[in-house]
């Protein structure tokens, strides 16, 4: 659960069926990039992202999911 994440932190998330792209991206509070990760050919079903958050200042992050161009953007609290 991503709220606040201390040291480390698992987002999970489930595509509900098959997409050809999913991008998954972290960025900071001024809307820079900090984590990227992108997938092709991706099956339905359920899936995570394990986060260490240790390497993050505290602060306030967005994450987004991009499938197949639909995008999502949830908050996350980074706290020490």
């Amino acid at each position: 659960i991503p709220n606040p994440a201390t040291n480390s932190t698992t987002i999970n998330y489930q595509l509900t069926k098959a997409a050809s792209t999913m991008a998954f991206e972290i960025y900071d509070i001024r809307g820079v990039k900090v984590f990227e990760k992108t997938q092709t050919g991706v099956q339905q079903g359920k899936y995570s992202v394990e986060l260490n958050s240790v390497n993050y200042p505290a602060g306030i992050y967005f994450y987004s999911l991009t499938v197949d161009g639909n995008k999502i953007t949830k908050k996350m609290v980074v706290s020490k």
